[in-house]
């Protein structure tokens, strides 16, 4: 885990980021594919919650 991330901020930007509303959002409203959700959102997931180590 990302030095400074605790437990309950990983599950909150977790949470923010796979809630199906923000799928919803990028992909039926603003015309992203499928592919590129999954791809945003995995690269953010490491970036915010992994150590570079």
């Amino acid at each position: 885990m990302r030095e400074g991330v605790s437990v309950r901020r990983a599950a909150d930007i977790a949470l923010a980021l796979t809630a199906p509303e923000t799928y919803r959002l990028l992909v039926a409203d603003r015309g992203w594919t499928p592919q590129e959700w999954r791809r945003w959102t995995t690269e953010t997931l490491v970036a915010q919650l992994l150590d570079e180590r």
